[in-house]
């Protein structure tokens, strides 16, 4: 029995880790060293809480190495899902020790103020932060770079973290200029501006790596991405469940997707294994759990009855009358045909606002509902709609020709045909003027469903449904 998970760890990504690593380690080390010297020599209050931040940074560069190696490791008995975890967690660990910066650089900038600032001189402070402001530039689009190559949230963290570092050092910057052009306070004042940066820069780490964590669901456009991978397998009729969470800084995905029920098991299995495939080859995919479920599961006659008790509930709901309710199975999915009756008083464009509502809700509320062509009647006018031997493209060319003649060229479209045993079925949606009154579009698609009856033999079920055009 296999207990621990097969991973391929992938050495490019591992390269891109360690030079990010050399790059905040050595950058971090070397600034932390010029500004707390420049601060000691100078007196600078901007200059020292620059310096305690870039302090901070050189720690977490370590703790940083250590995160990525351990997160980097192969899935083992004590992590048999691997260990991309630790990662969120040093993006944690960065976060802590930028707040304790944070403090520091807020506490030095009010003792400073209470006890009296004093004027900066901007010669040494000055080299030393715009120094800083250059490097940090540098390494934050460096590091950005491989983050993004990477798909690594501790090395987003980073370069989130060196691009406040080149603010704040802007602020100090500024500071140390103000303190002896303008007041002394302003050195003092730019200390706690430092401090505030970094404790931004803190929430926004913290914000994303918790998410990662504590199991953040994916955002909607991430989703999409999922459902579209899965529709695109041959034999995916329906995907109507997707749960994406984080797992660490990946999504785990759980599934459910719809197969025709008349497919064999192997056939199930591989289109399962095809979705997920496709699914965990995105790049923001760790691993896809696909369930197969079987459409068709009722017995027809069964499902027939169902979804034509559920169909005159939402009707009624929905305070809109129904009659010669026709409902029957195709390709694992359920379709409908109805006569709906609306009151008299509504334009066509109203009436079919509503019945378009009503289609719109039994989709998606009635499971395996796939269709629903409803014609609209007003009420208290009921139509009846009564059976041949052509075959189904003559009969689907025989019914554009009529609606042709008697609506015009063009008006109608969606024009379906089937055959059952008591006769030929018909249904079209055909385009009206959508100022036209509903008894006036009732009485037009009444005089189509007659020449249509003239024109077809053995025609047992007319369905015209009509829509207002968008002028």
């Amino acid at each position: 029995m296999q207990r621990v998970r097969q991973e391929n760890l992938d050495p490019a990504r591992q390269r891109l880790y360690r030079r990010a690593i050399l790059i905040t380690l050595a950058g971090n080390t070397f600034l932390a060293a010029v500004k707390g010297s420049v601060a000691w020599f100078s007196g600078s209050s901007a200059v020292l809480s620059d310096a305690a931040n870039s302090l901070s940074d050189m720690f977490y560069s370590l703790l940083l190495a250590a995160g990525l190696y351990l997160a980097q490791q192969p899935a083992d008995e004590g992590h048999p899902q691997g260990h991309s975890r630790f990662e969120p967690l040093v993006g944690l660990l960065i976060a802590i020790v930028m707040g304790g910066a944070g403090i520091a650089a807020l506490r030095e900038g009010v003792l400073r103020f209470w006890s009296g600032a004093v004027a900066i001189e901007p010669g040494w402070p000055t080299a030393a932060l715009a120094a800083s402001a250059l490097i940090k530039v540098a390494m934050f689009f460096l590091v950005r770079r491989l983050g993004r190559l990477a798909q690594s949230p501790a090395l987003r963290a980073c370069a989130r973290d060196n691009l406040s570092d080149v603010l704040t050092s802007v602020a100090a910057l500024v500071g140390v200029w103000g303190s002896d052009l303008i007041h002394p306070f302003l050195d003092p004042v730019a200390g706690v501006a430092v401090a505030l940066w970094i404790f931004r820069a803190l929430w926004e780490i913290l914000s994303e790596n918790l998410g990662y964590l504590t199991g953040r669901g994916a955002v909607p456009e991430l989703a999409e991405q999922i459902i579209a991978a899965a529709s695109a397998v041959p034999g995916v009729l329906n995907v109507h469940q997707v749960i994406a969470d984080h797992v660490g800084p990946q999504l785990r995905v759980d599934m459910h997707i719809d197969v025709a029920g008349e497919e064999g098991l192997r056939r199930a299995h591989a289109i399962a294994d095809q979705v997920q495939e496709q699914v965990e080859a995105l790049p923001t995919v760790d691993l896809a759990f696909v369930h197969v479920e079987p459409t068709g599961l009722l017995p027809e006659e069964e499902g027939r009855e169902r979804i034509t008790v559920q169909l005159y509930h939402l009707a009624e709901e929905m305070g809109v009358s129904l009659h010669d309710v026709w409902v029957y199975e195709a390709r694992g999915n359920y379709y409908a045909e109805v006569h709906t009756e609306t009151d008299a008083a509504l334009s066509l464009r109203e009436a079919h606002a509503l019945i378009s509502s009503l289609e719109e809700r039994a989709r998606a509320e009635i499971p395996h509902l796939a269709e629903v062509t409803a014609h609209i009647e007003p009420e208290g006018q009921l139509v009846q709609v009564s059976a041949s031997g052509l075959a189904e493209a003559e009969v689907a060319d025989l019914a554009r020709q009529v609606a042709a003649e008697t609506i015009g060229a063009d008006a109608c479209h969606q024009i379906q045909v089937r055959r059952s045993n008591a006769g030929w079925a018909v249904s079209m949606h055909c385009t009206l003027s959508g100022d036209l009154s509903l008894i006036a579009a009732h009485q037009v698609s009444t005089r189509l469903e007659a020449k249509l009856r003239e024109a077809i033999t053995g025609l047992e079920r007319v369905v015209v449904h009509t829509e207002p055009s968008e002028g």
